[in-house]
């Protein structure tokens, strides 16, 4: 591992199990119909995985 890039990938582990159990929690939620629409789980997955996880830093162009 790369010296000084454990605790990025600890803190996106913690990123990703929390957006795991919360699409659980929305998928045991959900009435039966949505839980049967994939569509309705890709949206909602999409949208937690937006708020979760952390916006990757776009390197800014030497000057």
């Amino acid at each position: 591992m790369v010296p000084g890039r454990r605790a990025e990938a600890q803190d996106l582990g913690v990123h990703l199990w929390t957006a795991l159990h919360g699409q659980l929690v929305l998928w045991r939620t959900l009435p039966s119909s949505a839980a049967g629409n994939e569509a309705i789980l890709i949206e909602l997955e999409e949208s937690l995985l937006r708020r979760l996880l952390p916006v990757p830093e776009v390197p800014s162009p030497a000057e």
